[in-house]
């Protein structure tokens, strides 16, 4: 019946349904542990959906959950949890247009009476000392209430209860209880995203030290969540009063994106490509161009650096914008100025296909921009392909640089890279 139920398309439905399990609970024998399980969560589910009970249903409804939720068997104390938390929601939807009669049974009195069952049971059973005899779904809903009564009413837990819930965070982590380690860092995006008092900052160290970890099941969850914060706490703090930038909050956010650019450096190739799909996004939303095109370039031609094709793909959005933003002058005297450290220090594979993503990145070509994709498939190749790629992009932003001196060191540099008449620059030289 509880799982018909949400097939349930009329309060006649629910108030059956009601009536039908208060009256099993009423007559069958208690010891029937099995069946009381279901009728707690079946009563209280109509309940929550019916808009108006006379106080004598009401009180037997909230009766059946008290005792419930202090049943020995555990999966009823499992059922009451999950029965009072449609209770407690059902608060949050009643609609202030409703007439008052409808709603005059769902009092304070009532309320508090549920917020002090969930007091009550969460001073007793949280945190848990130990996870045996805990089944995982006994731990999930014990946390979903926690959660629940810390979103909108925090002022009924205790201070204590934010501190242990971050440390649950750590512990399911590192045990790997993934399943409730996920649960809980989704909980804390939420509480994030709906501003409670003092949960922030704590969360947001949280999630950078969690990204740091090592498994991508445990660094992907914190990802989410640093940017839930970044985006929740930061991104209108950024900018003050005449889009003045925040230097302190600048800071602080460029600490941050040192962390992505951390697990660039040493995640797993699943937690780059995650990392490296939002990033540009990321810094497009937070800073200038100006000021990340430094970072960005450095973190790329890193000698430690492990993963340059999927960055590649951060440099061209990068650069992208810094095009947008009127910083082309700036982007092209950066490139010349920069053209030894490919050509000198790469081997030359990696030097012609660094180059050709770079030129890209740096055109207002829309039909050599769209080639990128290719481009960026060829890394650590220096066939024909290769070189004619190269000669293409060398060509064209040659011909964008307006300064004479930028296009004679642009050709020195080159020409003295240009070692062997076969060498791909030697082929940049001959097709400008």
């Amino acid at each position: 019946t509880v799982t018909i139920s949400d097939l349930f398309s009329e309060r006649s439905h629910f108030a059956w349904l009601l009536d039908l399990c208060l009256e099993l609970s009423n007559n069958h024998p208690p010891e029937d542990e099995i069946l009381h399980q279901y009728l707690v969560v079946a009563v209280c589910k109509a309940a929550a959906v019916l808009p108006a009970l006379e106080t004598e249903v009401c009180e037997r409804v909230l009766r059946l959950v008290e005792s419930s939720l202090k049943c020995v068997f555990l999966p009823t104390r499992v059922a009451a949890v999950h029965g009072l938390l449609y209770l407690l929601e059902s608060f949050i939807h009643i609609k202030e247009e409703e007439p008052v009669s409808e709603v005059s049974n769902k009092t304070p009195d009532t309320r508090q009476r549920l917020l002090q069952m969930a007091r009550e049971h969460i001073s007793k059973h949280f945190p848990p000392e130990s996870s045996a005899g805990q089944s995982e779904e006994s731990q999930l809903v014990l946390y979903s209430l926690v959660l629940y009564i810390m979103e909108h009413s925090p002022q009924e837990l205790p201070p204590e209860v934010q501190s242990q819930l971050l440390q649950l965070v750590i512990s399911t982590s590192s045990s790997r209880q993934i399943v409730l380690y996920q649960a809980l860092m989704q909980g804390l995006c939420r509480l994030v995203m709906a501003g409670v008092a003092g949960v922030w900052e704590a969360v947001t160290r949280l999630a950078m030290d969690r990204l740091g970890q090592s498994d991508p099941a445990v660094s992907l969850v914190a990802l989410k969540l640093l940017l839930t914060c970044m985006y929740s706490g930061e991104y209108s703090k950024m900018r003050g009063e005449e889009g003045i930038v925040d230097p302190e909050q600048m800071v602080a956010t460029i600490e941050k994106t040192s962390a992505l650019f951390d697990r660039v450096k040493k995640g797993s190739p699943l937690e780059v490509e995650c990392v490296c799909a939002v990033l540009p996004y990321l810094l497009a939303d937070f800073f200038p161009a100006s000021e990340v095109l430094t970072k960005v370039i450095g973190e790329f031609l890193s000698p430690h650096q492990p993963h340059h094709r999927p960055l590649s793909a951060v440099i061209f959005q990068v650069l992208s914008q810094a095009c947008r933003e009127d910083q082309l002058s700036l982007l092209q005297a950066w490139l010349v100025m920069s053209l030894h450290i490919f050509t000198q220090t790469l081997p030359v594979a990696m030097a012609t296909w660094c180059l050709s993503c770079f030129f890209i990145s740096a055109s207002t070509n829309p039909w050599l921009r769209a080639i990128f994709p290719h481009v960026q498939s060829r890394m650590g190749k220096c066939t024909y392909e290769d070189r004619k790629l190269l000669c293409i992009a060398a060509s064209d932003f040659y011909r964008q640089l307006t300064d004479v001196q930028q296009k004679e060191t642009f050709v020195k540099t080159f020409k003295e890279a240009a070692s062997t008449p076969r060498s791909p620059f030697a082929d940049v030289i001959a097709s400008l």
